[in-house]
């Protein structure tokens, strides 16, 4: 789902998923996603998301996190 940081900008990234009728965006991210580069774009990307008008509230879960549904549920929810 593309997000963007305010209304009627473009979007910056796509999130795997956006809870409906919220502005929670939820990424779920693989070790490769962790290191270098990528790992800096998506931190400044995250930022953007968080502090733009829009206010998003950006979740980010690994694939470790994924062993516990219940756990992630509870943040989705939160």
């Amino acid at each position: 789902v593309g997000v963007a940081p305010d209304p009627g900008a473009p979007n910056i990234s796509v999130a795997d998923f956006v809870v409906q009728g919220t502005k929670k965006a939820i990424y779920i991210d693989g070790a490769a996603f962790h290191r270098g580069d990528r790992l800096r774009r998506d931190r400044v990307i995250r930022e953007k998301l968080k502090s733009g008008a829009m206010g998003w509230e950006v979740l980010v879960f690994g694939r470790r996190d994924l062993d516990d549904p219940a756990g992630v549920i509870s943040k989705v929810r939160g």
